[in-house]
């Protein structure tokens, strides 16, 4: 474990099980470290950040031959990009990406060509799919 570093900290309160709160008591002492720094160093460690919002992920930390599972928590994904591709806009309405080319080739679609590329945005498909009858 690193020593705990200069940067500003946050408060973070959660309530987990009696059984889980031991088990991170005695990961904090075996390791001769902070619970603190226990969970920040898995969070650093073990944060995969393309997961999925609703795929909750499981630390844990070996300690000698058992495993012990210090906690679980999910985590939001960064928000969506503003601009999307073909491909991208038209896996957000669901259809081919061949046929949202033709409507927006057509005018029908907002979405606008640079050189041999679209791009779309999200805010002005969702409005146009909301007001398509």
């Amino acid at each position: 474990m690193s020593p705990r570093s200069p940067e500003p900290t946050r408060a973070l309160y959660v309530r987990v099980p009696v059984p889980v709160a031991e088990k991170l008591d005695r990961a904090a002492e075996r390791l001769r470290t902070s619970k603190r720094d226990v969970i920040s160093a898995l969070l650093a460690e073990n944060l995969d950040e393309g997961a999925p919002a609703s795929r909750p992920r499981r630390v844990v930390i070996e300690d000698a031959p058992e495993r012990m599972t210090v906690g679980h928590a999910s985590f939001t994904p960064a928000p969506a990009p503003e601009v999307l591709t073909l491909e991208d806009a038209a896996e957000l309405l669901r259809v081919s990406p061949d046929a949202l080319r033709e409507r927006a080739e057509a005018g029908d679609a907002p979405g606008r060509r640079l050189g041999d590329d679209w791009r779309f945005s999200r805010e002005a498909l969702l409005a146009w799919l909301g007001a398509v009858a």
